[in-house]
């Protein structure tokens, strides 16, 4: 026996999951390379003019070697011995450390370094240095020192640009995330309405909607099931037919052999039987009559017709009654009580006799012939009938080996007249109790 399933996975929840997942993961990533393509930027801005700058020096010098350093506001010079360099630049930057064509950045923000800012003709300001060493061809070494102040860089304009960019990458990342997300809530949206419509279409699948052509899916995917779903169902609505026509043409033939049985039965009783074979003949009689039942069983749930059978203003206890009658040779040789617990004044109902005899037969029958000692109780009111017997001696298997065939037809008749049935079984027998629901004419 399987174990049920506590948690169901959905596709859909899965698949959106996973689609976010990723578009977060990659609008991350894709901010990530923006800031740092935007940071790199900013050190190529700062590292450019330097190289091009000793570049350009370079040039002059392999021409003229007493050409003089160049020197701006913000970057200096300096050749050969990096002792020339002022100490408080060899303080920062470790230049004899340094390999030919680096680059070197030192940063002061912090207390603890005011006292070399103070050096500075800038106190109290944060400070960037950045050093490049370039190897000539003549083997000097040239040092190149950029100075950036913080002050000069904490201009409005300056703040409003770095803020703009930053802004930019957020609202692209952000935009990008958002535009990832309504497209995957699209495609989701527009998916899960097809597979929707699939599984309507499933539900609603019947032998007289099996032949009808199969609806577009939109998706390639979802109309193969559907083919699949329609082709399987084909194949067991064609065993299913085929079942029907044969218990149709079994229960057809049958009949006649029946007639013949029941017709030499009745002549025989006529011309007189003997005494020696009148117990034989009377078994007979009553299997020829519960085969004639089951037979007429057979028929009617084998019908492809949808009609209500004819209805009658009957009594359902006096319908029990009769049936009792006729079940009576059972309980010979038998200790069973039968306790009937009828509705008082119980009025005529109108119910289809021929289902209903046929369901308290089988119930009755069954009740009986499996209480070798005990009672059989029958409850009847208005709503319901209740069947259930209380066997005192061995009780032989359960109620579904037990009872067998009976109790498949009395449900497969339930069903198709609509009338509620639950059949329990307890420690000493079966209970049956048939709801008496008022059946819709139909056309």
């Amino acid at each position: 026996m399987t174990k049920a399933r506590t948690h169901q996975r959905s596709f859909d929840r899965e698949f959106t999951v996973f689609l976010v997942g990723l578009a977060i993961g990659t609008a991350l990533v894709f901010t990530y390379f923006l800031v740092t393509f935007y940071i790199q930027g900013l050190n190529n801005a700062i590292e450019y003019p330097m190289k091009m700058e000793a570049r350009a020096f370079e040039q002059e010098y392999r021409k003229n070697p007493d050409t003089p350093l160049p020197r701006t506001y913000t970057l200096k010079f300096y050749l050969g011995d990096s002792q020339q360099i002022p100490e408080y630049y060899r303080e920062l930057i470790p230049f004899d450390a340094m390999e030919p064509n680096t680059f070197f950045d030192a940063l002061i923000p912090s207390e603890e370094e005011q006292n070399i800012v103070r050096k500075l003709i800038f106190p109290k300001e944060e400070y960037l240095l950045t050093a490049f060493k370039y190897r000539l061809h003549d083997g000097k070494n040239l040092y190149v020192v950029s100075e950036h102040l913080g002050e000069l860089l904490d201009s409005g304009e300056e703040k409003d640009f770095f803020d703009i960019m930053l802004k930019k990458i957020l609202w692209i990342g952000g935009g990008y995330l958002l535009t990832v997300i309504f497209f995957i809530g699209f495609y989701i949206r527009r998916s899960h309405y097809h597979t929707q419509k699939l599984s309507v279409w499933a539900t609603t699948l019947s032998l007289e909607t099996l032949n009808r052509p199969l609806p577009d899916f939109c998706y390639r995917e979802l109309n193969d099931i559907a083919q699949m779903l329609q082709s399987s169902f084909q194949k067991v609505a064609s065993l299913l037919e085929r079942e029907q026509q044969f218990l149709r043409h079994s229960s057809h033939e049958l009949r006649t052999p029946i007639a013949v049985i029941r017709t030499n039965i009745e002549l025989l009783e006529c011309i007189g039987i003997d005494h020696t074979i009148k117990s034989p003949v009377e078994r007979i009689r009553r299997a020829n009559h519960n085969m004639q039942n089951l037979t007429e069983t057979l028929l009617w749930i084998s019908r492809e017709t949808a009609a209500t059978p004819t209805m009658k203003q009957v009594r359902s206890d006096k319908l029990v009654d009769e049936v009792i009658d006729e079940l009576s040779y059972l309980m010979r040789g038998k200790d069973i009580e039968i306790r009937r617990n009828y509705w008082p004044d119980l009025g005529e109902q109108n119910l289809p006799v021929t289902p209903a005899r046929i369901v308290l037969n089988n119930l009755l029958r069954n009740a009986i012939q499996y209480t070798f000692e005990g009672t059989v109780d029958i409850e009847v009111t208005p709503e319901h009938i209740v069947i259930e017997n209380h066997d005192n001696g061995e009780t032989y298997g359960d109620s579904d080996t037990s009872f067998g065939l009976g109790l498949l037809l009395v449900q497969k008749i339930c069903d198709k007249i609509q009338w509620p049935i639950n059949i329990s079984q307890n420690k000493h027998g079966v209970r049956a109790e048939l709801a008496l629901s008022p059946i819709t004419q139909t056309p």
